[in-house]
């Protein structure tokens, strides 16, 4: 199987395929690491326009604000145990 793109959107697809037991999967990124839109925009003071919280549905009802922005894509693909496969500095 292969995920096309190693952002945070590709990494959760890998995630899920692993769970559901797909072993032969590759994710390609363009990138040479994880991330996406975040991988080519790394420098000091990057950060979203808008509060993250804005993104999801009902958090101002439940109270709820995230600690962080973003979670971190290298240690996400760690986790989820796809960094092993995925191949990056990938164009077309």
């Amino acid at each position: 199987m292969i995920v096309v793109g190693g952002g945070f959107g590709g990494l959760q697809m890998g995630a899920r395929l692993r769970e559901a037991g797909v072993e032969d999967l590759r994710i390609i990124e363009k990138g040479g690491d994880f991330g996406g839109t975040w991988y080519w925009n790394r420098y000091p003071g990057a950060q979203c326009d808008i509060e993250s919280y804005i993104y999801l549905p009902l958090l101002e009802e439940v109270g709820y604000i995230p600690p962080e922005k973003y979670s971190y894509a290298r240690e996400s693909s760690t986790t989820a145990g796809v960094s092993a496969s995925t191949t990056g500095s990938t164009t077309g």
